[in-house]
């Protein structure tokens, strides 16, 4: 598996026992961290400054997404699916569930995949103003509830998903056990998220579920204690550090502590989906959009040039879809674009920018971003377009580059833009990308329409109302 999981399961032939101590067994977790964490939640939770509230507000919201990944990678969707909800606390277990499927609470339909995650209207009142500790101590007996009313509704050789909150407390992990005994495996995933895979109800005696609620218990032997105990000391410490850096407002270093892991959780999955795609873009354009922010190979770096999120996924989906390896910019300024070609150009690709105005204008601040980040296979025309292009033309030859980039903001009359054009016709290959953001400007207007007109480009994106950037294909020389 991966960083992020463990694996419980039980040897057939050292099937689990319950036993019934004193005391709770204590094992080799650290404890102590976990209240720390929960300390560090309720801070956050609690605070009254108000762009730390805005902050936590927005950076929760791919979180969402992300559980609809998780839904998604362990298949827990389809038409036999139910929603398994805790109602209350009491000791009836019978009392505890309601069942879930299209609005319907009174279903009597078995399911191959159940999923809880969620809690009733009077648990949750019950659980909003406690801390992760509390909370994990009021809804262990809730785990054993839900086993209980699994049996009546998950079929043999199902599936179940559920949640933890915290580990501060040693019954939660006999807990974990307890399902690895009802089920072929339990799959931690995180910490958090508990998959339960091919329910076994005809190897338990539900009854037994019933003297466990309130009590004392352990199970033994516990496979896999010892990986378990060391992944999720790691990721609390991980957690720790993540969230301080929240709670002092260190938010650049935040986000990218944040969103990296994200990625790699989404990204080191053993099976790919097209999701994982999807929430690789969603957390780019969540960064533009509430932080003007961008990750580009593992660093964060903070937008200075009017870069919406739209033009960057374009871009993107362009450069990858197109597998662009060769592309000369018309334009660098702050190297937004730049960075975002370099990370998405084939491996043995490379980028041509022409900017006369980095220092003058831009501080060097494009330069200094793609030093940072560095690349080796960018290059820098410190010249005037008339003078660059033509020296690229006569070192690279016609037809010789994927794309050509044009948004030069300080050389856009409409005589340069004729002038840029027509060298970027000359330097494009066949079926190369024409990309030209900006297209609301009204003398680069007059250039796209002039390319229309042509008839030799075809539109690979066409600018509208909303979105003012025109990608054209090359069709004819």
């Amino acid at each position: 598996m991966n960083a992020y999981t463990v694996i419980l399961k039980f040897d057939p032939d050292t099937p689990g026992n319950i036993s019934y101590p004193d005391k709770q067994p204590k094992y080799n977790i650290k404890y102590d961290k976990f209240q720390e964490y929960a300390n560090i939640r309720k801070q956050l939770r609690d605070t009254t400054d108000p762009e730390l509230q805005n902050y936590i507000k927005t950076v929760t919201v791919p979180k969402h997404d992300f559980q609809s990944f998780i839904i998604y990678e362990y298949q827990m969707v389809g038409d036999k699916f139910g929603y398994l909800l805790t109602d209350n606390t009491d000791r009836d277990l019978d009392a505890c569930c309601s069942f879930a499927d299209a609005g319907d609470t009174k279903t009597t339909k078995m399911y191959n995949k159940v999923m809880s995650t969620q809690y009733g209207k009077k648990i949750f009142e019950q659980m909003k103003s406690r801390d992760l500790c509390e909370r994990e101590k009021l809804v262990n007996n809730l785990h054993i509830y839900r086993l209980y009313h699994l049996y009546d509704k998950l079929v043999e050789g199902g599936d179940y998903l559920f949640a933890i909150f915290n580990y501060c407390h040693h019954a939660t992990i006999d807990i974990l056990y307890l399902y690895a005994m009802v089920f072929e495996y339990v799959e931690i995933y995180m910490g958090d998220f508990i998959y339960c895979h091919n329910f076994k109800p005809k190897q338990f005696d539900r009854n037994i579920l019933k003297s466990l609620t309130d009590n004392i218990f352990a199970i033994t032997p516990k496979p896999t204690l010892d990986e378990l105990c060391q992944k999720l000391n790691t990721w609390i410490k991980f957690l720790i550090k993540r969230d301080t850096l929240l709670l002092n407002k260190q938010m650049s270093k935040h986000l990218e502590m944040h969103y990296n892991w994200l990625l790699d959780v989404v990204n080191t999955r053993t099976t790919q989906h097209k999701s994982s795609i999807d929430y690789n873009r969603r957390i780019q354009e969540h960064l533009a959009k509430y932080y003007n922010r961008i990750l580009i190979k593992s660093r964060i770096i903070k937008i200075t040039h009017n870069i919406t999120p739209i033009n960057t996924r374009l871009l993107t989906d362009t450069i990858i879809t197109k597998q662009i390896s060769s592309c000369v910019q018309i334009g660098m300024a702050y190297a937004i674009a730049s960075v975002f070609i370099l990370a998405n150009i084939q491996a043995n690709g490379f980028l041509i920018s022409i900017d006369p105005y980095q220092e003058s204008k831009y501080n060097n601040g494009g330069l200094k971003i793609i030093k940072n980040f560095k690349y080796d296979n960018h290059f820098h025309y410190n010249r005037p377009t008339y003078h660059a292009l033509p020296e690229i033309l006569n070192k690279y030859g016609d037809e010789s580059f994927d794309m050509i980039y044009i948004n030069q903001p300080d050389e856009r009359n409409v005589h340069e833009l004729y002038m840029q054009f027509f060298y970027a016709h000359r330097l494009l290959k066949p079926n190369g990308i024409l990309f030209i953001p900006d297209g609301d400007d009204p003398n680069i207007q007059q250039l796209i329409y002039m390319i229309k007109d042509m008839n030799k480009y075809i539109y690979e994106y066409e600018p509208d109302y909303y979105v003012s950037i025109a990608i054209f294909v090359k069709i004819s020389t």
